[in-house]
């Protein structure tokens, strides 16, 4: 009453914020009086002592009213809402407050289990008597808990909704306000594809006790336990995005840093916040944002899930009981994946004892904290959770910036060759970055198979780096956007201290320029050997072009000089072809090119060779790659 007095006051007399904090005061007192009085009902109906006053009603006026209030819910739900509820055509004598509660728990309960799709409330005729039956196209109820449907204080496990609070009264409820109506209440459901709840109430009033008979109200009392339903409803539904996260803005309270006052913290700590009820999600990033932390909410564990996962906080602070995921489930899963399961988490939950702290413990929780809890206390646990955790990591970040430092690049690989720990080097020199860890061999760098010689080069080369304890070669490799480099490897093998295991820890440096430049001087040096020793001229054009096709790895070379237009005189490393016997395709190549006016020397790729020719001469060159032969700048 009190906070219902000054949530009506003026705007002016009453600031913003207190208005919000006494709207969630009111909200949850609103729940609370509705969870005291359905117990209090309950004892009541096993007392013999339940206060009833049975009038006769339009049922069906009655039903569509109370359905109506729940459309703004539903609609917003993006549901499809369908009331089909034509007038009976005599009266069925009803308490209007036990009515009020059998439709309102079974909508509200429909509208939690249902995430697309409709929901119907019906009331007709069968015989002698009136039927209204509440449907939907929820998740349906598994064959194994038909049974137990309504049995008190059972919840389904587990169960996809919309919210996992609830105390597991409210079927159990409404099957006994139906029973003192002298009617039934049955359910048909299929997981997956929805529920149906029939109620069956006779018309007349032999049923009923003749001393709680009224006549029918000359007005319509308003109904008095709607609101708290449909608000409680409606908490269900963020403005959000259901499952996205919520960014809480930061106001800098605490500081250019952001960080919380006396904190210790010298730069801004980010926390997610994860929980399903709407009142206690704001409730904490409103305490968390005033203490100066940057604070985004998500509304269930998938979606905590989903958000560490694309960036990780300094503290996860999540509820225990939620949809989709809860928090045990959600800490296991973070656990699991190297990427983050170093992330602190403090688990919240209205459990209270040891057994379930030390299940939140053992679950893989930094923390655990009973609701209700102290602000001041929450604060606290908070702050010490992201000081300790960045105590934790100073080793590990401190680890990773010298790593990242380093201009060789650096690998660690694991005990089957994949390699699992990569710096900046490594991104800039071959273009594969930490977003593909792990990378399996075979990796991605090693050359195609078609490239066959590079190809086991490489092989051989991971094979000596797992089998060796350490060592060094050259290999080429193979640039994310395919271009050709050769790396210089040196690895050594170390046992991690804590599990035991053995890794190899390597780096390597770009080559590739040194390669082709020794590669260049052998081939020139090798070449001059064989030119001072040839007599004539076609001694030193075979042996020069036999030396290309060595160096290249082609399947042939052939060198041309065009004194005859018709028939140019050509030197082969296969003594099976001549002019004549070239495919008309490369004869008209060569000799356009030849005929061409060249200013610098000319390289081109042609199909599966390689054509070269020199401004200062009439000599032109074909070096035949092969069809399955890549071509590359070496």
């Amino acid at each position: 009453g009190p906070v219902e007095d000054i949530l009506a006051r003026t705007p002016e007399r009453v600031l913003p914020e207190n208005r919000d904090l006494l709207e969630v005061v009111h909200r949850n007192g609103q729940r609370l009086l509705r969870l005291v009085n359905t117990l209090l009902d309950f004892s009541r109906i096993e007392a013999g002592r339940m206060q009833a006053r049975y009038e006769p009603v339009d049922l069906a006026a009655v039903t569509a009213e109370l359905a109506s209030v729940f459309r703004s819910a539903i609609d917003k739900a993006a549901l499809d809402f369908q009331v089909d509820c034509p007038t009976l055509d005599e009266p069925v004598h009803l308490d209007r407050g036990m009515w009020e509660k059998v439709i309102l728990n079974l909508l509200s309960n429909a509208l939690k289990f249902t995430f697309d799709g409709s929901i119907g409330v019906a009331v007709h005729r069968e015989g002698d008597h009136a039927v209204v039956t509440v449907a939907d196209t929820g998740i349906g109820v598994p064959a194994a808990e038909m049974p137990r449907l309504f049995e008190r204080f059972h919840r389904i496990e587990n169960a996809h909704s919309r919210s996992n609070e609830g105390s597991g009264i409210g079927l159990a409820l409404v099957q006994e306000l139906v029973g003192l109506h002298g009617g039934t209440i049955t359910a048909d459901s299929t997981e997956g594809a929805g529920t149906r709840f029939t109620i069956r109430l006779p018309f007349g009033t032999a049923h009923l006790p003749a001393d709680l008979l009224a006549p029918a109200a000359t007005s319509i009392p308003v109904p008095g336990s709607v609101d708290p339903y449909v608000q409680e409803a409606l908490r269900w539904l963020p403005l959000h995005d259901q499952g996205g996260p919520d960014v809480a803005p930061h106001p800098g309270q605490a500081g250019e840093t952001g960080a919380p006052a006396g904190s210790g913290l010298t730069v801004s700590a980010r926390v997610l916040v994860a929980d399903d009820n709407a009142d206690m999600r704001e409730y904490l990033g409103r305490l968390l944002i005033d203490a100066g932390y940057q604070v985004d909410t998500v509304t269930d564990g998938q979606a905590a899930l989903d958000a560490v996962r694309e960036s990780a906080p300094d503290l996860l602070v999540s509820d225990v009981m939620m949809p989709r995921l809860d928090g045990l489930a959600l800490v296991g899963a973070l656990r699991a994946d190297p990427g983050t399961a170093s992330v602190p988490v403090l688990l919240l939950s209205a459990r209270a004892g040891q057994e379930a702290s030390i299940e939140g413990l053992h679950a893989g929780a930094d923390d655990y904290l009973v609701k209700p809890f102290a602000a001041a206390e929450l604060l606290a646990r908070v702050r010490a959770n992201v000081e300790m955790a960045r105590l934790r990591t100073h080793h590990a970040r401190w680890r990773t910036a010298l790593v990242d430092s380093l201009q060789e690049a650096f690998f660690v690989c694991d005990a089957d060759g994949a390699v699992i720990e990569i710096n900046t080097a490594f991104t800039d020199i071959l273009g594969y970055d930490t977003d593909g860890l792990p990378y399996a061999p075979i990796h991605p760098w090693w050359p195609a198979t078609t490239d066959a010689a590079a190809h086991q080069q490489v092989a051989n080369a991971f094979e000596n780096l797992l089998d060796q304890t350490q060592g060094s070669y050259t290999i080429p490799v193979t640039h994310r956007d395919g271009h050709r480099l050769w790396v210089s490897v040196t690895f050594n093998h170390a046992r991690d201290p804590d599990s035991g295991r053995v890794v190899t820890v390597g780096t390597f440096r770009d080559v590739t320029d040194e390669h082709y430049a020794i590669q260049r001087d052998s081939a020139l040096a090798s070449l001059s050997t064989h030119l001072a020793q040839a007599t004539t001229l076609t001694e030193a054009l075979t042996g020069a072009i036999a030396q290309l096709r060595d160096l290249w790895r082609a399947r042939s070379v052939l060198a041309v000089i065009f004194d005859h237009p018709d028939d140019p005189t050509l030197w082969t490393t296969d003594s099976s072809l001549t002019w004549s016997r070239l495919p008309a395709e490369q004869r008209e190549i060569l000799t356009d090119m030849c005929q061409r006016p060249l200013l610098t020397p000319f390289t081109e790729h042609v199909g599966a060779g390689v054509l070269l020719k020199h401004p200062d001469g009439p000599l032109a060159l074909w070096i035949d790659l092969g069809p399955d032969r890549p071509f590359t700048s070496e």
